[in-house]
């Protein structure tokens, strides 16, 4: 019994031993200038016979020193990829510049815990990748690491401070606790890819490519700020010029694919878009399909289906007619 009593003890000691080197290895690794960069793909889209996929790029200092001069380099074709920041802190002042192997992003500083998003929009080549090729450079000496795009955080304070009280009151607890938690952490080395999230311009682009309609598709991935109370305007202003049935069923489809794509989306962008299903369908001849359409924006709001309405005498006249306004 008491070799065994030895052993447990060896065991807890060695924990405890792996646990202060790693906050040693944090605290040196925080205090060192150092970036972390990561990315990842998201939804394919074709679009005519180009291909394009959405990723996206995260950075950040994880150190407590400021980091100056750093450039990030994204490496793609100069007429193949377009890059914007979706998320950088207030003030942080950075420069896009494109090259004929990529884009450089550069950063006159970054201070400690600062990140930045980027979205890189890429065609051809890096189509089947999952993440693009990314290199940092400096004229400071500096740490850069590649990441998974989303890593797991835990609280070093709370676990230290589960192995040294827990590891001397209860030491065969923490024994097969020690062993099960070894056996059951998940990789920190895994990205998942459920946590890219599609944005309004990566919905309808797909959406877009899956009807067959390449211009709304470059409409939305052009557009610096594309919004979906938008897409049902645009749609019926296409489908009304070209008065023929099998592009109107296409827009019908565009917005249908888009309001099923999107839980989330405001009721007034969900109204504006039934709305405009409900034209679809009047320029269809669909009268009992544009009643429900209409049925549903007005439940989603009233008061966008009236303001559009007076603006538009013949669906107006309609709604009024049908007891709906």
């Amino acid at each position: 019994m008491e070799g065994f009593a030895g052993k447990v003890l060896l065991l807890i000691l060695g924990a405890i031993v792996v646990e202060v080197t790693r906050q040693i290895v944090d605290y040196v690794k925080r205090i060192t200038p150092r970036v972390e960069y990561s990315s990842l793909s998201g939804l394919p889209v074709d679009v005519d016979d180009k291909h394009f996929c959405s990723y996206r790029i995260k950075i950040k200092n994880p150190s407590k020193k400021k980091v100056e001069d750093v450039t990030f380099h994204i490496r793609a074709s100069k007429n193949l990829i377009k890059t914007e920041v979706i998320s950088k802190p207030e003030g942080l002042e950075y420069n896009l510049i494109d090259k004929d192997d990529g884009v450089d992003l550069t950063f006159p500083y970054l201070k400690h815990d600062e990140e930045v998003v980027l979205k890189a929009q890429v065609e051809g080549r890096y189509y089947y990748s999952d993440s693009l090729s990314i290199s940092v450079t400096s004229p400071n000496d500096l740490e850069a690491k590649a990441i998974p795009y989303e890593v797991v955080q835990k609280s070093s304070i709370s676990r230290t401070l589960f192995v040294f009280i827990a590891g001397f009151i209860f030491a065969s607890v923490l024994f097969f606790g020690w062993i099960w938690k070894i056996n059951t952490q998940p990789s920190r080395n895994q990205t998942n890819s459920a946590v890219y999230a599609m944005d309004r311009r990566d919905i309808v682009i797909s959406a877009a490519s899956a009807v067959g309609l390449p211009h709304i598709a470059e409409l939305y991935f052009t557009a610096p700020e594309p919004k979906y109370f938008e897409e049902g305007d645009i749609a019926y202003s296409f489908a009304a010029a070209s008065n023929n049935p099998q592009e109107i069923m296409k827009y019908r489809k565009l917005i249908s694919l888009t309001l099923g794509s999107e839980p989330t989306m405001l009721p007034e962008s969900q109204a504006s878009l039934f709305y405009s299903l409900g034209k679809l369908d009047l320029l269809a001849s669909d009268g009992e399909g544009a009643l429900s359409d209409f049925r549903n924006a007005i439940l989603k709001s009233r008061a966008i289906v009236e303001a559009k309405a007076k603006m538009d005498a013949k669906t107006h006249e309609f709604l009024i007619d049908k007891g709906l306004l």
